[in-house]
């Protein structure tokens, strides 16, 4: 069983098509097509310019005919409602080409979002705990689970068994007590080229800036997915290398 698909454009979306006629023969019904055609589209509810679409043509004697193109659905359908086994198996040959269809559809988004993943995780200088996040947001999206690590260990700690623990500058100067406030130590951190400042689009055209860890400054800290946006990373410092890293930068800049 073989039918030939075609792309119609139904309800302003171009889809995948397949003649009734084409079906029609197929379940060899006694009805002519036209009477076969208009009964189905009667019983079936369906409804033109949405299931499926009419086009004027020619029949094999050269006389004017009406064309039916129906959506993949509605041909799924029309093998159902034949309640014999030619239509049993109508049916089943469009239920596989719905699913072929949509693990396709699956593939293809999967690419395109682990594309940008990879060009994220270079640019925003991520770790792997940070990528692994993105990833497992991407599985759940295409209904997907147990593929990706529930956690990862950074580069430079694998001695250690586990990620080392990070805090936010905020938190860290708080919890060792150190009279600095948070702008300005970030201020020292990107003079130092230790921290950047990145852009990237908001929405209605705005640009919207974000910290991001240098290469540089991956050796005290590391950037942290943003909860609000993936597009976005927040600076994290480890807490067990904190102050030696503010005590270079206060000596620095005592001097």
């Amino acid at each position: 069983m073989q039918f030939n698909l075609t792309k119609k454009d139904i309800n302003e979306k171009t889809i995948k098509t397949v003649s009734a006629r084409e079906i029609h023969s197929d379940i060899k019904s006694k009805k002519k097509f036209a009477d076969w055609i208009r009964l189905r589209i009667k019983q079936g509810g369906f409804q033109e310019n949405i299931d499926f679409i009419t086009i004027q043509g020619k029949n094999k004697t050269g006389r004017p005919s009406i064309e039916y193109y129906v959506s993949i659905d509605m041909a799924r359908h029309l093998g159902m409602m034949e309640r014999n086994e030619q239509g049993k198996k109508v049916r089943q040959y469009f239920i596989d080409i719905e699913k072929t269809s949509e693990i396709k559809s699956l593939s293809e988004k999967a690419n395109v979002m682990i594309t940008m993943i990879e060009s994220m995780s270079k640019v925003l200088k991520l770790p792997e705990s940070g990528s692994l996040m993105l990833y497992d947001n991407v599985q759940k999206q295409l209904g997907i689970t147990g593929l990706v690590p529930s956690y990862g260990i950074d580069s430079g700690t694998v001695t250690t068994g586990s990620s080392r623990v990070t805090k936010s500058a905020t938190a860290l100067l708080k919890q060792f007590d150190i009279v600095i406030s948070a702008q300005k130590f970030n201020a020292l951190l990107i003079s130092a080229g230790y921290l950047t400042v990145e852009d990237r689009q908001a929405k209605e055209g705005k640009i919207k800036s974000f910290k991001s860890v240098t290469q540089q400054g991956l050796k005290y800290g590391k950037n942290v997915t943003s909860p609000q946006n993936p597009r976005e990373t927040q600076p994290h410092w480890f807490v067990d290398s904190f102050v030696e890293l503010v005590g270079y930068f206060m000596n620095d800049s005592s001097e």
